[in-house]
């Protein structure tokens, strides 16, 4: 009878092991990307970074769309498939059900799985998580360090995101093919940011796309007053059309 092979690397597997345990490096390595290149994604997603790009200056309201909204929802996708794998392992693995993995810094959601190494390589669901985790974290790298001369925008006729050159007047959805100039896919952007729940600092950002100049420390102080609130199923995201209606309709100071 043969021996069964690792779907992994291809080698005959040791007894009682689902891939080879040399994997065992290889998810060592995943847990180090974790640890480097998710605080940064989540920069991204906060509006604390935007790779090859600077904020403006001058105080004075811009009519540009906030370059990372469309990345938002990419972002959220990536934390929850580590999210979901580290609280599996912890379950199933380390046997250790009631942590909450999202409360843990990112280093300790690594741990999780560099510390499990070993173990991880006899069971059941590594060979998929290891693929899932591997394809979150290259998708994560794309969004922290885009092509050059690139923006990402957002197909007017199916809302892919998709990364397009700055100099082009004209370009097409590499999603449904379809072909739109490039500042109406930057203006689909910016109106689905207007509905969209944002964390403070891509609030700020596409306020003032919007041309409404409003500082976090303000939108606090509303907060505290009772004046707005956070969206129910995210308390620390606010939606810019909630504090375009405070500004418009009432003497929020």
């Amino acid at each position: 009878m043969p021996s069964l092979k690792c779907p992994l690397t291809g080698k005959p597997l040791p007894a009682g092991f689902i891939v080879h345990p040399s994997c065992a490096a290889r998810i060592v390595r995943i847990a180090q990307g974790v640890e480097e290149v998710m605080p940064a994604v989540v920069a991204v997603q906060r509006g604390e970074a935007r790779p090859g790009s600077r904020p403006t200056g001058g105080g004075q309201p811009r009519s540009r769309v906030p370059l990372n909204v469309g990345v938002f929802e990419d972002v959220d996708d990536i934390r929850d498939v580590v999210y979901t794998w580290a609280a599996l392992v912890l379950s199933e693995v380390a046997h250790r059900p009631g942590v909450d993995v999202y409360r843990l810094e990112w280093s300790s959601v690594a741990r999780v799985f560099a510390s499990y190494s070993l173990e991880l390589c006899r069971w059941r669901e590594v060979p998929v998580m290891v693929d899932e985790l591997e394809d979150a974290l290259a998708w994560a790298c794309r969004i922290t360090d885009p092509p050059a001369r690139t923006l990402p925008v957002m197909c007017p006729a199916c809302l892919g995101l998709s990364y397009q050159d700055l100099q082009k007047q004209f370009v097409q959805c590499p999603h449904c093919m379809a072909g739109f100039p490039l500042d109406r896919a930057r203006l689909e952007m910016l109106r689905v940011a207007y509905a969209r729940p944002l964390p403070m600092g891509l609030l700020v950002e596409a306020l003032a796309a919007f041309g409404y100049e409003v500082s976090a420390k303000r939108i606090q102080k509303w907060k505290e007053r009772g004046k707005i609130s956070p969206v129910f199923t995210h308390p620390d995201r606010y939606r810019p059309q909630d504090v375009v209606a405070l500004l418009e309709h009432s003497p929020a100071s």
